[in-house]
């Protein structure tokens, strides 16, 4: 059972379309931020990023970046079970809670502590380097897939049914994942890294998980 201190128990409104979901994404501060530090790392690139030719491998370099740690950040750090009550508090609010309350809007998004110290984080790598002008170019991609990915878990939990195959069976594994099991499916922005991890199996072979929402529990099931 969740506290008054984690959530309110807010609920993502159901959305029937593209339309609805991206409006309601846009009505979360989290989704804001998100979106406005995006925007701010485009406009910083443009104008104060490198102009070689390469510029556009850098960004699809950091674009790509995000797919390729996307599930290894789900599955190994945000389903941590740490033992110390301090790590199991932080843990509860990074992750754990939204397994309990998965269309609770407060509960859904990477926060910002969390999210945009690492912009200040690979800058500074970068500058360190020497190569702050493709750092920006980098974080530009990285942040574009990033905002993809908050979008798509937003849309999931909204309970919006994409028309499109791909992205309707994107969500459907992300649903799997919540409600069959949490051990398998961590991909929440592309489903192809989890064949890739041994994580797609088929569902059918797939035992119901009693711990799927609640990632606490002694003895969860897990892929690990």
């Amino acid at each position: 059972m969740l506290d008054s201190s984690v959530t309110d128990q807010k609920r993502i409104p159901r959305a029937r379309s593209f339309g609805e979901a991206t409006r309601g994404f846009l009505r979360c501060p989290e989704a804001r931020v998100t979106v406005a530090a995006l925007a701010g790392l485009w406009l910083a690139a443009v104008l104060g990023g490198s102009r070689h030719a390469g510029v556009p491998l850098v960004a699809l370099a950091g674009f790509v970046l995000w797919y390729l740690i996307e599930i290894p950040i789900h599955r190994y750090i945000l389903h941590w079970q740490p033992r110390h009550p301090a790590l199991q508090k932080l843990m509860r609010r990074l992750h754990h809670a939204h397994h309990e309350r998965p269309t609770d809007p407060e509960l859904l998004f990477l926060p910002e502590w969390v999210s945009l110290p690492s912009i200040a984080i690979v800058l500074g790598v970068a500058a360190g380097f020497g190569v702050f002008a493709d750092g920006l170019w980098f974080m530009a991609g990285f942040w574009t897939a990033l905002t993809t990915y908050e979008w798509m878990h937003y849309a999931v939990h909204s309970r919006w049914r994409p028309d499109w195959g791909p992205m309707r069976r994107t969500f459907a594994d992300h649903l799997k994942h919540h409600f069959l099991n949490e051990g398998y499916w961590f991909g929440v922005s592309n489903r192809f890294m989890d064949r890739f991890w041994g994580t797609s199996p088929d569902p059918r072979e797939v035992k119901k998980s009693e711990t799927a929402q609640d990632l606490t529990a002694e003895g969860r099931n897990s892929a690990l």
